[in-house]
């Protein structure tokens, strides 16, 4: 559970976007989502909280492409 608990926090780490404030605004909504999926991800250690973690990191991309789609 710790080896998937810390090669889960590296993926995360290495995720953070690289944008302005102006599209973080723009996409505020998914912004948090990924913010609490990522969180999430910490405090985890069964398989179950960490499949919800997956689902809460897959509604945030679906939040995403929502908000940046033309």
């Amino acid at each position: 559970r710790q080896r998937v608990r810390a090669r889960v926090s590296a993926v995360a780490a290495r995720s953070q976007p690289t944008v302005g404030y102006e599209e973080l605004d723009r996409m505020a909504g998914s912004w948090r989502k990924w913010r609490q999926a990522s969180d999430a991800v910490e405090k985890a250690d069964e398989a179950e909280e960490f499949q919800a973690v997956g689902m809460r990191w897959r509604e945030a991309l679906h939040a995403f492409v929502r908000e940046v789609a033309p």
